[in-house]
């Protein structure tokens, strides 16, 4: 039964189906965005499938000929700068979003009508993803600083400009491959650089030692000389000198991932001395920086004891109070047969006062002398 349905269904049929569902979820985007902004904009969910179903219909017509879709285009174009004129007109901040995913949705169209289903299906969701992202990515491009696009931009020039152009053949008796080089250069730099972002996110979320264990990663020596620094500055030692050990461990894993890459006979011979040494280096750091970081956790734990037990004398003070304070009927806490606090001197002598609460939570107190009443004394309490 499915397959005499698919049989019956028309090619053609089908691609209509597809051009008038990806154009319907942009349209239907595009009305959202309208229907928050409340402002001019230009279709929605009925405007952009009929432009899908026009790109559709003339690159059918056209077949082989693209002077029609062509022409439709420029017409499409012509239609879309009215409406960019006007809403520059009528509104103080005008975009072009709109306009250029309506172009967008008329090709769609056309790339369906040729066939192209996987390129028409890609366009229509990095379109709706691109749309419905504008504000994480407005607000990307204020979190980025200049000099991370410009670090990233070099990265780009050493990988995707530069390696393709590189001649990939031996030059001179050496043996020499440019090609091979660079291949070396573009590796050596994708994991400093990935480690660089990595130690970038954990800034705010790690120690030292994580710094260093992805600094080691990015640039021992590097790693070491920012590491001294920050000793010099801060009474540590023995955390900055253990955070060093631990970065020039994580450089012998490095240079063995390199020769897993270029020279697997190379890692063969130095794989064991080299995780030899990394171990001793890492477990060397860890253990110089144990006290130091046990120095940390008693100073922390012995913070957190002190204010755990203010709080527990305040709440036993606080409790042998309330215990001597009796409320009367209109709700405030007023002196009763309970309500003195009577505490001695060393000499013999005593002293009354007499506690209770006003309404708002204050803690009165009058010095009684047990007999008469005296200066009152204000304290902030909770009945």
């Amino acid at each position: 039964m499915g397959n005499t349905l698919i049989e019956f269904i028309p090619r053609q049929g089908a691609e209509v189906a597809l051009v008038l569902f990806l154009s319907f979820l942009i349209g239907l985007e595009r009305e959202e965005q309208k229907a928050i902004s409340e402002r001019y904009g230009f279709g929605g969910v009925r405007t952009f499938p009929l432009l899908g179903l026009l790109g559709y219909a003339l690159s059918l017509f056209s077949e082989a000929n693209l002077l029609l879709p062509a022409v439709g285009f420029a017409v499409v174009g012509g239609f879309l700068w009215q409406s960019y004129r006007h809403k520059l007109e009528t509104a103080a901040q005008a975009g072009v979003t709109t306009e250029l995913s309506a172009l967008v949705t008329y090709t769609i169209g056309a790339l369906v009508s040729r066939e192209h289903y996987w390129m028409a299906t890609t366009l229509a969701v990095l379109s709706l993803a691109l749309l419905e992202l504008k504000t994480a990515l407005e607000s990307l491009a204020k979190r980025v600083p200049g000099e991370e696009i410009l670090t990233f931009a070099k990265f780009l020039l050493l990988s995707a400009v530069i390696l393709p152009i590189v001649p990939n053949r031996v030059i001179g008796s050496f043996g020499f491959n440019p090609f091979k080089m660079w291949v070396v250069v573009v590796a050596v730099s994708a994991i400093s650089y990935g480690s660089y972002l990595l130690q970038m996110w954990a800034r705010e979320r790690g120690g030292v030692v994580l710094g260093a264990l992805l600094g080691g990663a990015y640039s021992s020596t590097l790693t070491t000389i920012v590491l001294a620094k920050r000793s010099r500055e801060q009474a540590h030692p023995h955390l900055y000198s253990g955070s060093m050990l631990i970065a020039s461990g994580v450089m012998y894993l490095r240079l063995l991932v390199l020769l897993g890459i270029f020279n697997h006979e190379l890692l063969r011979r130095l794989e064991w001395p080299f995780l030899l040494l990394a171990a001793a280096a890492i477990a060397g750091g860890l253990a110089v920086d144990a006290p130091a970081r046990s120095r940390r956790f008693k100073r922390r734990t012995g913070i957190a004891a002190k204010e755990s037990a203010g709080t527990r004398r305040g709440v036993a003070i606080r409790s042998a109070v309330c215990r001597h304070v009796v409320p009367d009927a209109s709700g405030a806490a007023q002196p009763g047969p309970r309500g003195t606090v009577r505490t001695g001197g060393p000499d013999g002598s005593h002293r009354c006062r007499s506690l209770y609460f006003e309404p708002g939570g204050i803690l009165r107190g009058a010095d009684a002398g047990c007999a008469g009443g005296g200066r009152d004394h204000h304290r902030r309490g909770k009945q």
